[in-house]
C-alpha cells in the first residue's frame, strides 16, 4: 500500500497542474493500490475550494 497526500490528491485529480501527467503514468505503474486519510482528504477539498472548486 502507498499512503499519498495532499500534493497528489490534488495533482492527478486536476489536469492543470504541471506534473499531472507524469504523476498519473508514475501511479498506473504501482501494484498496490495509493490509500489516503481523512486529513489529507479534508486538506485537498479546502485547497481546490479556495481556488474555485474543482472542475469536472
Amino acid at each position: 500500500m502507498i499512503l499519498c497526500d495532499t500534493g497528489i490528491l490534488i495533482t492527478i485529480g486536476d489536469r492543470r497542474e504541471p506534473k499531472h501527467h507524469a504523476y498519473r503514468l508514475a501511479i498506473s505503474g504501482y501494484a498496490c493500490p495509493l490509500l489516503t486519510t481523512w486529513a489529507f482528504l479534508t486538506e485537498a477539498m479546502y485547497l481546490t475550494h479556495r481556488l474555485g472548486g474543482w472542475r469536472i
